[in-house]
Order: structure tokens, then C-alpha cells, then sequence
């Protein structure tokens, strides 16, 4: 078993591996200001940023930095100012991890019954200890035709745990005013993993989201 190091304030991107007899006692941990502990299985790879990223992140306090997982994979970033930062990943995620639909039915009354796997996602999303909860382990559903795009409500997950396999999970959605009847390509997405796309149409007269 291998734990890792990170600074928080994001300088040193690239972990120090440290072994786990180390003794870990009270005090020690003390000592550890501003580190987190991580068991990782992946290789780390130090990103190279932009000049004016890395001249920001200089003077940055770490307890103002925000982070939020986006539907589409992205990460965005913030400083507490009024420039944003996105990263995007150079690959894409494990189809074992991603969200996977099953099934999408109307239930009536403006309610659609969507039933499938892993609609919660892998992780909560981003935090930043008791500052910050930037969740996400909850489905969010898009909509798409052509260029449009819309996005539904859910509700009623069945479950907000994380990392749930194979379990079969549902969430009622709703639409949101001035989405249109017709056929759409669907995604679901949580903490920024997506699924891949199912056609579903949307019936004429459907209630909107109260």
C-alpha cells in the first residue's frame, strides 16, 4: 500500500510517495498543514500550466480556490476573481465507470421514470474541507436536438452513494419551461462522468417542472 502527499495549494502538482509504515501518530499529523493523504493506483503525471495559471496560483490563498466537476468532464477552476481557469482531459473515462441508461419512461403528470446504473457517479464532486461542498453525486439529465440543448430536473434519486456498480438505480426528471416535444439524443451525467447517448421522444403537452 503507497499513500501519497499533495500540497493543497496546488504548487506541486506532483505528489510525494511516501511509504505506509511511516508512524502516523497525533503530533505528526500536526505537522502535515496543508497536506492531504491519498492512496493512489494511478500514475501521476505533473500538468504543465500556463505562465499566467502559475503566476496566479503564486499568489493565491489556497482556502479561496474552488473547483466544480462539469457534465461534460471538464474541471472548472477558480481563485476568487473574476477570471476562470477549465481543464480538460486528454482521455476519456473507463466505460465501466461511466453512468449507464437502461431505460426511460413517462410516467405522467410531467414525470419521466429514468432507470439504470451508476447515475450517481464515482465521487462527490469537489470539496474543500468544511468551506466547500461542491457535490454532484446526483443525475443530471441533458437533452439535445441539433444545437439545442436542455436541461431537466431530477428528483428522487434512489440512492446518493457513489461507486454503485451494478446496482440498478432510478431518478424521476421533469422538463424545464420552453423545452419542446420531439426526439432527443440523452446523456445523463454525474460528477462528470457521461453516459453514452439513447434517443427518447418527448411527447407534445408534457407538464413542465412546477
Amino acid at each position: 500500500q503507497t499513500l501519497t502527499l499533495s500540497n493543497t495549494n496546488g504548487r506541486n502538482l506532483n505528489p510525494s510517495v511516501i511509504s505506509s509504515d511511516v508512524p502516523l501518530t497525533t503530533s505528526s499529523l500536526r505537522q502535515l498543514q496543508d497536506i492531504f493523504l491519498y492512496r493512489i493506483s494511478y500514475t501521476i503525471t505533473q500538468l504543465l500550466l500556463p505562465a499566467s495559471l502559475s503566476n496566479a496560483l503564486s499568489s493565491a490563498k489556497v482556502y479561496v480556490t474552488r473547483m466544480l466537476m462539469l457534465p461534460t468532464g471538464q474541471v472548472l477552476l477558480g481563485l476568487n476573481d473574476l477570471q476562470l481557469w477549465v481543464y480538460t482531459p486528454d482521455a476519456a473515462s473507463f466505460p465501466s465507470l461511466r453512468p449507464l441508461i437502461d431505460s426511460v419512461t413517462y410516467s405522467g403528470r410531467g414525470q419521466f421514470l429514468l432507470t439504470g446504473k451508476r447515475l450517481t457517479g464515482q465521487s462527490a464532486g469537489g470539496s474543500y474541507g468544511d468551506d466547500v461542498e461542491s457535490d454532484q453525486n446526483y443525475p443530471i439529465v441533458q437533452l439535445k436536438n441539433g444545437r439545442s440543448v436542455y436541461y431537466a430536473k431530477t428528483t428522487n434519486w434512489s440512492t446518493t452513494d457513489v461507486g454503485t456498480g451494478r446496482a440498478v438505480v432510478t431518478t424521476n426528471f421533469c422538463l424545464k419551461p420552453r423545452t419542446p416535444a420531439g426526439t432527443y439524443s440523452m446523456v445523463v451525467s454525474a460528477a462528470g462522468l457521461k453516459s453514452a447517448a439513447v434517443t427518447v421522444t418527448i411527447p407534445s403537452r408534457v407538464p413542465t417542472c412546477p
